[in-house]
């Protein structure tokens, strides 16, 4: 389906599971999308890398209406491996990308760069070491202040930690962390409680002889509060917060015996400032096409893991 050599296809439902919608959405390259976000007048965005045939992936970001027809979409890149990997959008309808652009052979920075709901470039910033830096989950408070997570190799305790960056809504750098063990790990998502609480879920290992799942919180300071991991092989992908202030956790994991607890980590303030990340973006002409498609329903037995590697739901940790 759609206009490309690999589109995007977008399937839209409502609250009670009816499919509503399916589109794809492309240009004559490739797209990929690794983001999506609804703004308050269910506007639809996603973010993630495109290009062409014997090119290099550039970011880019794009905008479809309710009625899933294109409103605009950008692209930018320094002519290496530039890849968008999350985005969020604050209360006012601006649109927060986050990506890793190739600042050198060797070197990938995190990048954050934000924009009007009209498509308009408001500042772009990059933040990073003599290392990579990957964006991985970003969200905003209720003051619009934005809030950046992923992995590290420039700062830290192990060969790979976790950081958190908070700036303010013009691009200001408010606070720098990392937090990690001796061995390896990373932050992969965040979300911002009513309260100004930040949770970040993540990964670390070689504390055990397997993975596991890490959740952190945080002050709007950014002072820790808690750091808690789960036993064993576990993987948390996602991490919300629902009208009652319960966390729902999304994941994988091989363990029936999905138990919280306690883990040290190093969690340090880093030195290293935000600094300009000079962009043009320019326009990218896609096209949102309706197709027709067949919808399935899978199986699937619901019950307390144990299995090789199963879908993981937590509710309710408290805190």
């Amino acid at each position: 389906f759609g206009s490309g050599m690999d589109d995007i296809y977008i399937l839209i439902y409502s609250p009670d599971g009816t499919l509503i919608s399916h589109k794809a959405w492309g240009t004559s390259g490739y797209e990929v999308v690794k983001d999506m976000a609804v703004d308050g007048d269910d506007n639809l965005y996603f973010a993630g890398y495109q290009f062409y045939y014997g090119g290099f992936p550039t970011m880019f970001v794009a905008k479809l209406n309710t009625n899933g027809s294109s409103e605009w979409a950008l692209t930018w890149g320094l002519e290496g491996n530039d890849r968008a990997s999350c985005l969020t959008v604050d209360q006012l309808g601006n649109v927060y990308v986050a990506g890793m652009p190739d600042m050198s052979s060797a070197s990938y920075d995190t990048a954050l760069v934000k924009f009007s709901a009209d498509g308009l470039l408001l500042w772009s910033k990059r933040w990073g070491g003599e290392g990579i830096e990957g964006a991985n989950g970003i969200t905003t408070d209720s003051f619009n202040q934005v809030y950046l997570v992923g992995g590290t190799t420039s700062f830290g305790a192990g060969s790979v930690d976790a950081f958190v960056l908070k700036l303010d809504n013009e691009g200001g750098l408010l606070f720098a962390k990392t937090w990690g063990t001796s061995t390896s790990g990373s932050a992969g998502c965040i979300n911002a409680s009513t309260n100004g609480t930040i949770y970040i879920s993540g990964y670390i290992q070689g504390l055990t002889t397997s993975i596991q799942g890490v959740l952190l919180s945080l002050d709007p300071s950014g002072e820790l509060l808690l750091s808690s991991a789960l036993q064993e092989y576990s993987w948390l992908a996602s991490i919300s917060i629902d009208a009652v202030s319960d966390l729902i956790f999304v994941g994988a994991s091989n363990n029936s015996n999905c138990t919280w607890g306690s883990v040290a980590g190093e969690f340090v303030d880093v030195s290293a400032g935000v600094e300009d990340y000079n962009i043009n973006p320019i326009a990218l002409e896609g096209t949102s096409l309706d197709v027709i498609g067949t919808e399935s329903f899978p199986s699937g037995t619901e019950d307390t893991g144990g299995g090789e590697i199963e879908s993981l739901v937590i509710k309710n940790f408290p805190h």
